[in-house]
This record gives structure tokens, sequence and C-alpha cells, in this order.
């Protein structure tokens, strides 16, 4: 049986929008209905807050805030990667034009 390869780029972003998901399902049962409010409560839990008290948290929004976490840091590192990759390619491409002098 071959082994299929799994791609990493074709679920990034449905694991990064897990815990929104959840996350505004959840509050939207904590918030009794208010669509607005459960989605701007969603987006903030990826600066890792939960704006509801800790008896109001259900289950989906217990996972929504764990899952958050390396959400967010992922993309942290992704962003620090990139960055970290265009300084590699300036610094080649300045000294190929000093050595090309």
């Amino acid at each position: 049986m071959p082994k299929t390869k799994i791609d990493w780029k074709r679920l990034r972003p449905i694991a990064l929008a897990t815990p929104f998901v959840l996350a505004a399902i959840g509050y939207i049962d904590a918030y009794e209905g208010n669509l607005l409010q459960s989605l701007y409560s969603a987006l903030r839990v990826y600066g890792l807050n939960v704006d509801v008290p800790h008896q109001q948290v259900n289950l989906l929004l217990e996972i929504a805030r764990w899952l958050a976490i390396p959400a967010t840091a992922s993309v942290v590192m992704l962003l620090f990667s990139r960055a970290l990759d265009t300084l590699r390619i300036k610094r080649r491409l300045a000294n190929r034009e000093v050595f090309s002098l």
C-alpha cells in the first residue's frame, strides 16, 4: 500500500481557521445569539483572550482556546521565517555586488 503524502500547504488555512470557527460558535451560545460580538470575540482568541467569565466557557470555546495557541505560534514563526529568508536574499545580492566590482 503506497504512502500518501500530506499536503501541509493546503491544510494550513483549515488549521488556522478552525479555532475561529469553533470560538464563534461557542461565543454565539455564550452571548445568546449576538453574531457580531461573537465574531469579534472569536478573533480575540488568537490573542489568547477569552471574553466571557470562566463559568461561561463551554466545550467549543475550550477547544478553540487550546487550538489558537499553536495556530498563533505557527503564524508568528512563519512570519519570522519569511523575514529571515528575505534578509538572506538581500545579503546574498549585496555580496554579489561587492564581488562583481
